[in-house]
């Protein structure tokens, strides 16, 4: 706002305007030294100061350029004002700070967002906790956890730390730790994870690690540390301004020198010369690398996406080959049932189908789920099951109207001594997932599943 109105006043100078009014003349000038003062040592001083510090240092930086640039106007400007002339050059030194302000402006608000990727992750944190002491429940501020203490997971609660199961099972959304979306089942003895989300059962487990050291925080510090490092463009752009900064400035004591050489005037060559040092300034690259940088961890992080460090973000461009997760990535992570066979007749593929979803009624895995759904009976038509066991990875068995029967896969039927020998066992369709049905230890049919493409993905 400042420099636009000194750049307004200026035009009066630059047309010739003020000629006609020389009483005005003085006052303009002196309204222009005003507003630049405030602008370079007001609004600038931060980059003065800057300069400054560093040049006690021996340090020529891209501060300094900016700060003899500005200052040298400036202070012509002054001179020639005292000396009552109009060779003023206060919209010159004011605009060299404003750009600079600006940029730093943009810079900082692309920080500022990128930083609100930080603040959602710890929003996904989990603020309270159920402790389980003689079993008795009690509820504690997260920030009360200690390694070793028995906490209690409800069904749809978030889990507070990161442990390990020592009484229950249930399936565990850990789309936000790992981006699958597929609930990942979880019984005695497996490893849990703060923030992530239980689906279906009660289970307790022993808090291993807690404040820092869980996913969830080492998760936040890197993505604390990808914004603060620095990608190889800009450790590059440091090392070259170590050399570039003197020989600007050698450059535009030549410049003044070859003017002054020429029997220029004074104020020609000094403006000569502060042309070299504003050019010559790097602040497109100081500010457009660490620009580009932030918004783009910004956007990365809004789809999901962190980086363990920024200078991955220029490796991109060396990847030939993307290996992508399919269920739940690219398909909508909902199977259904595209064909069942049946092995020797001894039932009838609705009978399968019943005792199937009935069997698979008790569990809350994503398959089991969607045959239940193709059954199209309800939980009060099917049967209930006795002994129902989930075997992680493998399938689930139980005893459904005092048939014992055995679902999943391959090894699971394996390891209970189920005769697969001399069955087709594999359909034309390789991409489908595979549910192997045995009633009473043996084999009776085979459904097969398939997921459905995701509309975005090509």
């Amino acid at each position: 706002f400042l420099s636009m109105n000194i750049m307004a006043l200026s035009l009066g100078f630059y047309y010739g305007q003020l000629e006609n009014y020389p009483d005005a003349v003085s006052w303009v000038i002196y309204i222009e030294a005003f507003l630049a003062t405030l602008i370079i040592f007001g609004l600038g001083f931060p980059i003065l100061k800057s300069a400054f510090f560093k040049l006690l240092k021996f340090q020529l930086s891209m501060e300094a350029l900016i700060s003899f640039g500005a200052l040298t106007a400036y202070f012509y400007s002054l001179w020639t004002m005292f000396q009552g002339k109009t060779d003023i050059y206060f919209d010159t030194s004011s605009m060299i700070i404003a750009f600079v302000l600006v940029g730093k402006f943009l810079e900082n608000s692309s920080k500022s967002k990128a930083s609100q990727t930080i603040k959602k992750l710890l929003g996904l944190g989990v603020k309270s906790a159920t402790l389980i002491n003689d079993n008795i429940e009690k509820s504690i501020n997260i920030e009360d956890v200690k390694v070793n203490d028995l906490l209690l997971v409800k069904p749809g609660e978030k889990i507070p730390v990161d442990g390990i199961i020592v009484d229950g099972n249930s399936f565990i959304d850990e789309s936000m730790l790992t981006g699958e979306s597929v609930p990942v089942a979880k019984k005695v003895e497996d490893k849990v994870y703060g923030a992530t989300i239980n689906q279906d059962g009660r289970f307790i487990f022993k808090a291993t690690e807690i404040g820092d050291d869980t996913a969830l925080s080492k998760i936040i510090e890197l993505v604390e540390q990808a914004q603060n490092e620095k990608t190889e463009s800009q450790k590059l752009a440091d090392k070259l301004s170590i050399w570039f900064i003197p020989i600007v400035f050698i450059l535009s004591a030549l410049t003044g020198f070859y003017w002054y050489s020429q029997g220029a005037e004074f104020n020609t060559v000094l403006l000569n010369s502060v042309a070299v040092l504003v050019v010559a300034c790097p602040c497109a690259l100081g500010l457009a690398a660490p620009m580009a940088t932030f918004v783009t961890l910004d956007k990365a992080a809004s789809l999901g996406i962190i980086f363990k460090n920024s200078g991955i973000i220029e490796d991109l461009e060396k990847i030939d080959t993307v290996v992508i997760d399919k269920t739940g990535t690219i398909t909508e992570g909902k199977m259904s049932i595209s064909k069942v066979e049946v092995f020797d007749n001894n039932y009838q593929e609705s009978e399968i189908i019943y005792l199937l979803a009935s069997l698979e009624n008790y569990s809350e895995h994503h398959i089991a789920k969607s045959i239940v759904k193709y059954s199209g009976f309800t939980n009060d038509q099917l049967s209930k099951v006795i002994d129902f066991r989930l075997i992680k990875g493998m399938g689930v068995e139980g005893i459904v109207d005092q048939k014992y029967i055995v679902a999943g896969n391959q090894r699971l039927l394996t390891e209970r001594n189920i005769d697969i020998t001399n069955k087709n066992l594999e359909f034309s369709d390789d991409s489908s997932t595979k549910i192997f049905v045995a009633i009473n230890g043996k084999l009776e049919a085979q459904v097969c599943l398939q997921d459905q493409i995701k509309p975005g993905v090509k």
